[in-house]
């Protein structure tokens, strides 16, 4: 495990999708796993490879979140449930990173972490 790090879809980044004045309607709706991607390529300069190898790590994780979200568990179950997932991505994309790149995503879920508490 990573320490009760949080993640998730968004890697502790925010969703950009989410952020005002986009400029897009609700009907041009983004991605949200090419938006972790391309916030991750932004601040830590990815390979395609990498870009490739985060995104599979998302996809295939993405179901099983999406399944959770929607079951009758209760809270704190969901909450589990999520965080084992979300511990499966972190240790996926960091798998992929090179030293320096892992420095600075540790860090960016971090303050990502600190971020979620403040709400």
């Amino acid at each position: 495990m990573n320490g009760g790090r949080n993640s998730g879809m968004g890697m502790g980044m925010g969703n950009p999708a989410q952020a005002g004045g986009s400029g897009k309607s609700s009907r041009d709706k983004v991605d949200p796993i090419q938006a972790s991607i391309n916030n991750l390529d932004k601040e830590l300069k990815l390979d395609d490879f990498q870009k490739a190898a985060i995104s599979v790590t998302m996809k295939d994780n993405q179901a099983s979140m999406q399944e959770i979200a929607s079951s009758n568990l209760g809270a704190d179950e969901k909450m589990d449930k999520m965080k084992v997932i979300r511990d499966k991505i972190y240790n996926g994309i960091i798998e992929v990173l090179n030293p320096e790149q892992k420095e600075k995503y540790k860090a960016l879920v971090e303050e990502g972490e600190k971020k979620a508490l403040k709400r």
